[in-house]
């Protein structure tokens, strides 16, 4: 840690340190540390959190003023407010909750709180083998309760947010920067109801 986030600083190789704190990985001291570390350095913070156990990765995320944490299937209605109260975005990634069977992150609760969600894929071998968005967006709103218009704007703004870019990305708006992807769909919402569809995006500008 203290040689390596250094150097990735130096070398300008990443913009935000990310720390998987929860049970059987980095614990609440290891955890605390190396994102103060990163946080001296001038990085961005954000956890993946809260997955497996309530841990007090939301809690943690709203001590540090973290840009976003990650999973928090497991994390309860303190650190949900408090991370709330921060301004701190929830990135849901249902498609590792779905491949792994754990269950899904609790929505309705979020939601009452007042956070701003963020949809993505965690892609990886060994727990998310999926690129497909809009299949995360179908389980959001199949299995999560979210809204359609709710899954598009955390897969959109939401996402933009969660990594610090929502000023000029993630949005349609005069003087902004977005990237778009275009879809062979009559509308969005029928993007979210034909699940895991292939074929369907178009162009990507």
């Amino acid at each position: 840690m203290d040689k390596m986030l250094p150097e990735v600083r130096r070398e300008k190789l990443a913009d935000a340190c990310d720390v998987f704190f929860d049970e059987g990985y980095f614990n609440l001291a290891q955890s605390r540390r190396i994102l103060k570390t990163a946080d001296r350095l001038g990085l961005e913070l954000k956890l993946h959190a809260d997955e497996l156990a309530n841990t007090g990765g939301a809690a943690l995320a709203a001590e540090l003023g973290a840009l976003s944490a990650d999973h928090l299937l497991k994390a309860d209605d303190k650190g949900i407010a408090a991370m709330a109260r921060r301004g701190i975005v929830a990135v849901l990634l249902p498609s590792t909750a779905f491949y792994l069977g754990l269950g899904y992150a609790p929505v309705e609760r979020m939601r009452k709180a007042g956070i701003c969600f963020a949809l993505a894929t965690d892609f990886n071998p060994g727990t998310s083998p999926t690129q497909h968005l809009p299949f995360v967006m179908s389980l959001a709103a199949l299995q999560m309760g979210m809204t359609m218009p709710e899954a598009l704007a955390a897969a959109t703004y939401g996402g933009a947010r969660a990594m610090g870019m929502h000023s000029r990305h993630g949005s349609l708006r005069v003087g902004g920067k977005p990237r778009l992807a275009i879809f062979k769909t009559p509308s969005y919402q029928e993007l979210i109801a034909q699940i895991a569809q292939p074929g369907l995006c178009e162009t990507v500008l």
